[in-house]
């Protein structure tokens, strides 16, 4: 799936051009987050290199599991270090979804979203309750958004891989028929 692989390239560089433009005096900070999101991109590749990503877009497979405990750790430094690593999640949450079975991935969801709140707020030091309340909740319409469309998504994948085995399933039938009937 070239889209999926192209919208984490365009994903992952819009969000390191957002930490470029916030941080214009190129700071340690700016230095950290930049080679995380390097090594998310390379740990990327080398899990697609090493056809652990191939066979979990349609069904969760150990390879996939194993490319999102890495990803997901990445993201969990990165958010720490500049918040604005929280627009990895426009990518992060649907490949939880391809990749892990759907309970898991809604545990996923809302650990990412925590995460991504947890990291939010510890920038908010000091900051009024309005702001804090008002992160809160776009944190939260963010994850109901994210496990609407990811039950959305999920379902799609089951319907797609039923339709495929009937698709089989009457390829063989017509096969057998055509044959009985020469």
């Amino acid at each position: 799936m070239p889209w999926w692989h192209g919208a984490f390239a365009v994903v992952v560089a819009g969000t390191a051009a957002f930490a470029l433009l916030e941080d214009r005096d190129h700071s340690a900070r700016l230095a950290a987050v930049l080679g995380l999101y390097g090594a998310l991109a390379v740990w990327f590749g080398a899990c697609l290199a090493a056809g652990w990503l191939s066979s979990g877009w349609r069904r969760p497979s150990f390879g996939g599991i194993i490319y999102l405990a890495g990803a997901l750790g990445l993201f969990v430094a990165a958010d720490f270090v500049w918040t604005g690593s929280g627009f990895l999640l426009f990518i992060l949450m649907p490949q939880c979804f391809l990749l892990l079975q759907r309970r898991l991935a809604y545990v996923a969801a809302i650990g990412l979203t925590v995460v991504d709140l947890g990291a939010v707020m510890a920038g908010f030091k000091g900051a009024s309750t309005s702001t804090v309340v008002s992160a809160a909740l776009f944190g939260l319409f963010g994850l109901a958004l994210a496990l609407l469309l990811g039950g959305y998504i999920g379902r799609i994948i089951e319907q797609s891989v039923q339709r495929a085995a009937l698709i089989e399933e009457l390829e063989r039938t017509r096969a057998e028929l055509a044959e009985t009937s020469h």
